[in-house]
């Protein structure tokens, strides 16, 4: 009996070491295969000047893509370096993705960041050819995206100005200029007293990329912005005097993007708008109503600060007056 289970436990350190072993040698694979991606980072960050949250979303997919390379044992044990990658790897993902039914739009972003880091890996030399050439993007229809219709605007800014405590002032602040400029929340909570011209009614936005834009505002929203920084504020950023942000918390901190649209959703359910709003349904509301409105396209691309516009230069296109008079005559606040 004492032989037997000496003969155990023997067998018992052998498989245990043949364990580490081989988590060992995983784990030094997954690890030179995330070094690669922190030079994507910086890539990113550094030559392209991308956001912070477009940055971490190509950082998240790809991160998916090795993660799942790591839970397939005997795949990523053949996966020494990058270079080992093909596209027999890739299919594996892409039905990993389809087995947890994953929207159109996400296993397409998730394709394209793949496809970039790649392209990334070929342009540094560190792979000698591309494996993922001939892969396609998924068809993907956007949804068209849900706005709120003038009247509802219009409820939702009326209930919010009737609103006298100092949280509720600073709150149609925050409605009244999201309205007025189309900006994202991200660009929203992080614009600074010194970004707010109330002398050329002027608001000055970075956007995703590092673009620099200039948006114009309609005098209603200027004086409810000049109430509120000049009323409002002080009294939240009593005990923060430092603090740079035009929208602060009860605690005279930079309002979060989560707390800015806590305050917005809580609000419109208040004032009966109950359908669903999401953080960019005050931006497309933006653009349709100017459409609406009669102004063009590019007029709407140039104030949204859009992705895809031609150059990140304000103003190349439309001259500051022009934009102006555009702005001013399809607003429906204006």
């Amino acid at each position: 009996m004492c032989l037997i289970h000496k003969q155990d436990n023997i067998l018992a350190y052998v498989m245990l070491f043949y364990i580490m072993k081989i988590n060992k040698r995983l784990s030094e694979n997954k690890i030179k295969l995330l070094s690669d991606v922190d030079l994507f980072v910086n890539f990113l960050n550094i030559e392209r000047g991308l956001s912070l949250n477009t940055i971490q979303a190509y950082q998240n997919d790809i991160y998916d893509l090795i993660d799942h390379l790591d839970n397939q044992s005997p795949v990523i044990d053949k996966i020494h370096s990058w270079e080992d990658f093909d596209i027999s790897h890739f299919k594996l993902f892409i039905d990993l993705m389809n087995s947890r039914e994953y929207q159109t739009s996400t296993k397409s972003r998730k394709i394209a960041s793949i496809k970039s880091f790649i392209k990334f890996l070929l342009l540094e030399k560190i792979i000698k050819k591309n494996p993922l050439k001939d892969v396609k993007q998924p068809s993907n229809n956007p949804k068209i995206p849900y706005t709120l219709s003038s009247n509802q605007i219009e409820t939702l800014l009326e209930y919010s100005f009737k609103k006298s405590n100092d949280n509720e002032i600073r709150d149609n602040a925050m409605i009244e200029l999201m309205y007025a400029t189309g900006m994202r929340v991200s660009e929203i909570v992080n614009i600074n007293l010194k970004d707010l011209d109330l002398y050329t009614g002027t608001i000055k936005v970075d956007g995703k990329g590092s673009k620099q834009r200039i948006i114009p505002l309609h005098e209603w929203s200027l004086k409810v912005l000049e109430n509120y920084i000049n009323n409002i504020r002080p009294k939240l950023c009593k005990n923060n005097k430092h603090e740079n942000a035009i929208f602060v918390s009860n605690r005279g901190k930079r309002m979060t993007r989560q707390n800015f649209w806590f305050h917005i959703k809580k609000i419109a359910h208040l004032a009966g708008i109950n359908v669903k709003i999401s953080p960019h349904t005050l931006r497309h509301s933006f653009a349709t109503h100017l459409l609406s409105g009669g102004a063009s396209i590019r007029h709407v691309q140039e104030l949204l600060g859009h992705s895809n516009l031609e150059t990140t230069q304000i103003y190349t296109h439309v001259g500051n007056i022009k934009l102006r008079n555009v702005y001013n005559s399809a607003h429906p606040r204006s």
